[in-house]
């Protein structure tokens, strides 16, 4: 009987673990013209191939983002910060990015794992570069 409490603490332990820090909640979205296109994409890599992310726009709480793999929104035009978040009980930081969304444009982050996660606007050459299937996503602006 002694032996359950240590075993329920491990596994709430472990259970939090995959808790992150932004609630799910409603991303903001726009359509049409007046839309800023953003397309969040994480290259394949070895490091960190079994790993989702945790992503959140405006402080709440998207899809995991796998490796090799892509999300697109359609952001209402103005501040908005992007994160990719640490699960509870990891070490290291996640990473964010505020910046000031256009209507119209189409803007590329790169997602990464090296030893912590990584986030970054890069150009669109570079986002086909490392993943052509991003190609024909958005007319071009």
């Amino acid at each position: 009987m002694a032996w359950k409490v240590p075993v329920l603490a491990l596994a709430a332990t472990l259970l939090a673990g995959c808790s992150t820090v932004s609630p799910v909640c409603s991303v903001p979205t726009a359509s049409g013209p007046q839309a800023a296109n953003l397309v969040i994409y994480r290259p394949g890599a070895m490091v960190g191939v079994l790993y989702a992310t945790p992503m959140s726009i405006d402080h709440c709480r998207i899809n995991d983002l796998d490796d090799d793999a892509y999300v697109v929104y359609r952001l209402p035009p103005g501040m908005h910060r992007i994160a990719a978040e640490k699960r509870a009980l990891e070490l290291g930081s996640g990473a964010q990015v505020e910046a000031l969304f256009e209507a119209g444009k189409t803007y590329y982050l790169r997602q990464h794992i090296n030893l912590v996660a990584g986030l970054a606007i890069v150009d669109r050459e570079r986002a086909l570069s490392e993943m052509p299937r991003l190609e024909g996503l958005f007319d071009e602006n």
